[in-house]
């Protein structure tokens, strides 16, 4: 996914399915480990992004934005879903 993303232009739309993730890491390791794998990827992507091109921050920083609050948004419900799971 990370090659994908930095071979191919942010605007074509790869970049959306990073928000698929979360729910593949919290279904293959679990809360915790899922938790720090998915908030780690997070944190890589948005260096990979600042290190690959400063510019390319300033030019697309919506879609940048819009990017991590959805893949926030899908870990935290991963999160929640996982944890419903768990005490079921």
């Amino acid at each position: 996914m990370l090659l994908a993303i930095t071979a191919i232009n942010l605007e074509t739309g790869i970049s959306h399915w990073v928000c698929t993730l979360p729910v593949l890491v919290y279904l293959l390791f679990g809360k915790k480990h899922g938790f720090i794998s998915s908030f780690g990827f997070l944190i890589t992507l948005l260096l990979l992004f600042y290190v690959i091109d400063k510019r390319l921050v300033e030019i697309n920083f919506k879609l940048i934005i819009n990017l991590s609050l959805t893949y926030i948004i899908v870990q935290g419900v991963s999160h929640v879903f996982k944890s419903m799971r768990a005490s079921n």
